[in-house]
Formats: C-alpha cells, sequence, structure tokens
C-alpha cells in the first residue's frame, strides 16, 4: 500500500469539488426556505388587512405535466373598491409556482369561477397603508409550508454536511500524507487513532450517523403523508400506497437511532487494548476489551473477528457502498457479574488467518479492513461496541517467536484462566437422536425463523406490488413484471428456508445423509468414500456469517450435508464430533 505526496493536488482538487457540490446543495434548500419564510411573513403580516368585497374578472388552473407528477397554478384576476376607488390585482395569494400539496389550486379556481358565473362577490384582503395590494386566500398553507421547510432541512443539511466531510476528508488525507513521509515502513502509523495500542469503539460514531440518517431519511418521506391522501382518495391512485413503505422504514430508522443513544447513554464508549500493536496475520490477536459499566446480569459476550471488503459500485443514482465478509471467528464468553465492579475488563485471544488481506484502504471504493465487535443481550439497552483494528503483515523478527504458535494457541485454550470459547457443537439448532443406524443429527425445517419471515415478508411485498401494477395497468407494466419475478424468486428462497430438512446419520465407518423439502435426496458413504469435511460459506447477513458442512468425494462429488448453521468453532465443533464417529482422521476435517 503505497501514497506519495504527489497525492496533495489531487487531495485539493477532488475535497474542492466535493465543497462545490456541497455548496450549491446549500444554497438551493436556504434559497426555498427564504421564500417559505417568506410567505410566512406576508401572510401574518396579512391577519390586520381590511375584509373588502371583490368581483372575480378571470380564473384559470395552469396545468403542468413533468416526467412522474403533475402540478397546478391558480391564475386570475379580481375587482375590489376601496375608499371610493377601484383596483385590479393579479395576486390570490401568497406564494409562487405550482405545486400539488393537497387541491389548493383546484379548489380555489372552482371557487372563482363559480362566484364568477352566479355573480357573486368574493371576499379579498386589502393592506390599508397600500391598497393596491390585495389577495383573495390570506391563510398560511401550512402543508406547503412544512414541505418548503424541509429543503433547508433536507438540501441544506445535507450541502453542509458534504462540505463538512470534504474538509475533513481533506485534513485527514493531508495528515495522512505527512505520517507516511515519517513513518513509510509502519502504514497503521498513518491514522492518527492507531497511533496507540488503546482502541475506542465506533459507538459514537455510529450513534451520530443512526441520527442523521434517520433525520435525512425522514425528512424526504413525511411529506408522502401530505401527498398521499390526495393521490388516493382523490384520484384513486392506489399503487401510490406504495408509498407508505417509506415513512414505515423511517419509523425504523428512528427506533434504531434511539436504541443507539440508550447503548451510549448506559455503557457510553469502550476501549480495545491490543497487546501488540498492531496485529499481525498468521499469528494471535491478544486484546483487552473495557466494558465502562457494570453489568448485573449472567450471560454470553459475543465477540467477533472479522476480515471485510468494504465496496463501492454503480454508478449516479444506482451507486451503493456494501460490505463483504471475507473471513469470520467468534467466541461467546460468559459474563459472570461478580467480576464487574462498576467496570470490567474481559481479555480476549483470537487466531488471526494467514492468507486475508492486510488492513488496506489505498484503493477508493474498495477497502479491506478488520473489525471486532462485542455484544451481550440484555434488559433494557444491550451492550454493543465495534473496533476497527489494524492487521497487518506478519513481523520477520518475530517468526522464529511465533513458530510453536498453534502449540500456543491450544496450549492457552486449555488454561483456566484463559477466556477463550473453544466451539460447543451443541449450540448449533438441531435435534440429536438415535436409530438403527447411528447417531442423528437432525436440522429440521424453519430452523432460522428470522430468515423465514422476512422473505416471506418481501416476497409479499415485492410480489403484491407487481402484481397490482400490472393489473392496474391491463397488463402492460415491464416494471410490475420485474416486481412480480423478483418477489417470486424471494418466495422461493422462503419456501426453501420453511421447507428444507436435513439429517447426518452416522455410525463407525458409516455416514448416511438425508436432505430436501421431502427428505428424498438419500446418499450412504463409507469412510473410503470421503476424501474431506469440511465447512464453507457462501452466504452473510449483516454480520452473520453462514456455513455449510460438506465432504468431497474420490470422484470429487461435493455433497452438502447441512446448511445456514452459524458459529465458526461451533461448526468446527460439529465437524470434528462428526468425524470421531464416523472414524475419519482429524487431518482430512477442514
Amino acid at each position: 500500500m503505497q501514497l506519495t505526496k504527489n497525492n496533495k493536488s489531487g487531495v485539493s482538487k477532488g475535497t474542492g469539488c466535493l465543497t462545490i457540490f456541497g455548496l450549491v446543495f446549500l444554497i438551493a434548500g436556504l434559497a426555498v426556505g427564504f421564500f417559505a419564510l417568506k410567505n410566512l411573513a406576508a401572510s401574518l403580516q396579512a391577519s390586520s388587512w381590511v375584509e373588502t368585497p371583490a368581483q372575480v374578472v378571470s380564473a384559470d388552473l395552469k396545468v403542468n405535466h413533468g416526467d412522474d407528477s403533475t402540478t397546478y397554478k391558480a391564475t386570475g384576476s379580481f375587482r375590489y373598491q376601496f375608499n371610493g376607488k377601484t383596483y385590479t390585482s393579479g395576486k390570490l395569494y401568497f406564494g409562487f409556482g405550482s405545486d400539488n400539496v393537497g387541491s389548493f389550486h383546484q379548489d380555489l379556481v372552482n371557487d372563482m369561477r363559480r362566484s364568477q358565473s352566479r355573480q357573486q362577490s368574493m371576499s379579498a384582503w386589502v393592506n390599508p397603508d397600500n391598497p393596491s395590494e390585495a389577495v383573495l386566500i390570506k391563510d398560511v398553507r401550512w402543508g406547503l409550508f412544512g414541505l418548503m421547510m424541509l429543503f433547508p432541512l433536507l438540501f441544506g443539511g445535507v450541502g453542509a454536511g458534504i462540505m463538512w466531510i470534504a474538509k475533513r476528508g481533506k485534513k485527514k488525507a493531508l495528515e495522512e500524507l505527512e505520517l507516511q513521509s515519517i513513518y513509510p515502513e509502519q502504514p497503521w502509523m498513518w491514522r492518527s487513532e492507531w497511533h496507540t495500542s488503546e482502541l475506542l469503539s465506533n459507538n459514537k460514531n455510529l450513534l451520530w450517523f443512526s441520527i442523521g440518517f434517520a433525520i435525512f431519511w425522514n425528512s424526504i418521506s413525511t411529506p408522502l403523508l401530505f401527498i398521499l391522501p390526495h393521490e388516493v382518495l382523490d384520484k384513486n391512485n392506489y399503487l401510490a400506497l406504495i408509498g407508505l413503505l417509506f415513512p414505515l422504514v423511517g419509523i425504523g430508522l428512528a427506533a434504531w437511532a434511539v436504541r443507539n443513544y440508550l447503548q451510549w447513554k448506559r455503557f457510553g464508549e469502550s476501549k480495545l487494548t491490543l497487546q501488540e500493536l498492531p496485529a499481525r496475520l498468521g499469528q494471535t490477536l491478544r486484546a483487552n476489551l473495557h466494558i465502562p459499566a457494570e453489568i448485573k446480569e449472567s450471560g454470553e459476550c459475543l465477540v467477533r473477528v472479522e476480515c471485510i471488503h468494504k465496496y463501492t459500485s454503480g454508478s449516479g443514482d444506482n451507486r451503493s457502498t456494501r460490505e463483504e465478509i471475507k473471513w469470520q471467528d467468534e467466541q461467546r464468553l460468559n459474563i459472570n457479574p461478580a467480576s464487574f465492579n462498576q467496570t470490567h475488563d474481559m481479555p480476549l485471544v483470537f487466531k488471526l488467518p494467514n492468507n486475508q488481506p492486510i488492513s488496506d484502504w489505498s484503493i477508493p471504493g474498495s477497502e479491506h479492513l478488520w473489525r471486532l465487535s462485542a455484544a451481550v443481550d440484555l434488559p433494557g439497552a444491550d451492550y454493543a461496541a465495534s473496533f476497527e483494528i489494524p492487521v497487518f503483515e506478519p513481523d520477520d523478527s518475530q517468526e522464529s517467536g511465533e513458530s510453536d504458535y498453534e502449540e500456543q494457541f491450544f496450549a492457552e485454550m486449555l488454561d483456566d484462566n484463559a477466556n477463550i470459547d473453544q466451539g460447543d457443537w451443541s449450540r448449533l439448532n438441531f435435534t440429536l437422536d438415535q436409530n438403527v443406524h447411528g447417531r442423528q443429527y437432525i436440522f429440521g425445517r424453519a430452523r432460522l425463523k428470522s430468515m423465514c419471515f422476512g422473505l416471506s415478508l418481501m416476497a409479499l411485498i415485492f410480489g403484491g406490488v407487481g402484481i397490482a401494477m400490472f393489473v392496474v395497468e391491463n397488463g402492460s407494466s415491464f416494471i410490475g413484471v420485474g416486481f412480480s419475478f423478483f418477489g417470486l424468486l424471494l418466495g422461493w428462497g422462503a419456501l426453501h428456508q420453511w421447507l428444507y430438512r436435513s439429517a447426518i446419520t452416522v455410525s463407525h465407518n458409516k455416514l448416511i445423509s438425508q436432505s430436501g423439502w421431502l427428505n428424498a435426496n438419500t446418499k450412504e458413504f463409507t469412510l473410503a468414500d470421503v476424501k474431506r469435511l469440511y465447512k464453507h460459506s457462501s452466504m452473510s447477513s449483516g454480520n452473520v456469517k453462514y456455513y455449510g458442512i460438506y465432504i468431497d468425494t474420490p470422484d470429487k462429488r461435493k455433497i452438502k450435508l447441512a446448511e445456514n448453521l452459524v458459529g465458526n468453532r461451533d461448526v468446527d465443533s460439529l465437524m470434528h464430533k462428526i468425524a470421531n464417529e464416523f472414524g475419519l482422521d482429524g487431518a482430512l476435517v477442514y
């Protein structure tokens, strides 16, 4: 990983463009907010104006059809008398431009036309200090005002945020370049947060991000609550009900932000102290987790260490950032309330692999990072903390000292004083039975309830929306077909989770595998039929990596014995148990 001082000009140019981009958003948001406040001030000032009869001269409704919406603007004029003089005004209300918030414009034009056709007068409001100034509607359109005030909050906030990120990013990038020149052979020193072995959790950043994102999302989605009633009730556009999903997501994001706040209030900022800075591939990660608050309940602390590929794909509106778990190990460590004295220190020991990428952020949009996270389920606010840790190549000077690394690591696992989880096969969600063929491990249907319900709900949403669009548009909706097809794929995945079942029956020199929705796929193996027994992960959700257990045969067949198992060490424990009962050499278990 190499950064050079020649990047300084690039940093300045990049952040300069980003600052200008943010400034455009900021100015646009503030401009809309200015006009909203100007209209509000005019309406409030008109509260003292004089009510005067007026005759409608003309009334017209201008309709503007855009790509994805239709807006309206009431236009016309009226005549009135004040202090013996006759005036004509074309100002119907305080505001400008067209909109589709409610039916204000349509109702106003209908009232004006009705009065004109019946030769009836309407009430106008005249400025007594300037009688030539008058309006028909002096009231504040609170729905429109609220919508317009979201712009300075949303666009102005986004613009200010972009400018702050640009300024902070420039400062950090230039600081990193300076540190690189000081520590050319120590890339972990290029980041100021890694200058000491004491790392702070990401909880504070997560708290502010969740609050900001919840505000951002709800600022966008809340106006739909004002628009949807008109679309559905007045226009019978029932497909617009899909828009309710956005406020519902906003409620979920608000709940997420509240949860992060409660966690922060209860536990504050945790610290992780590394025994060695940085951690090294292929060696032992030893650290101490400091929990800055008392935990009064017994339980388990789930600690995960992950190597993650964080990458950005797509462009424009399709641009998105994802995280792919390349490697993961986890331990479940017992929490003993008696060991807490307002705070708690928890020693951690993990074996790091030697075949994964180092911490590397040199390629924009493609970053490799290492993360350690800890979580405890508790009454009220749960404990959760995560840390980005520096992991780099092995130090040549330590290779001899780590030559017996495997022996040292497993010796520590046997030490009663070491807080290390060796894995427990019984924690995996299965049923143990015995039949005439041997011991049977049964992985029943719908083992992962959250995945089953989640996929089912998504299938119903996408499928229902697709079918509704298809029906409403008389079978001519290409988007509806796409939604329906995606819903069908999700439905197939949901059915698989609900109905798939597998069982492994083991005795010495005999292994029977049964799998499928109806358990119809049965295979029988002897030791001679098994080349190796191993686990493989092809799926992750959030920070959970799911594993399957497989065997390879001498004729190069790959047979799946079980799927969707959670817990790297627990799966290893189960594989070694099965291998021991089967009589398989432990060297063939991966």
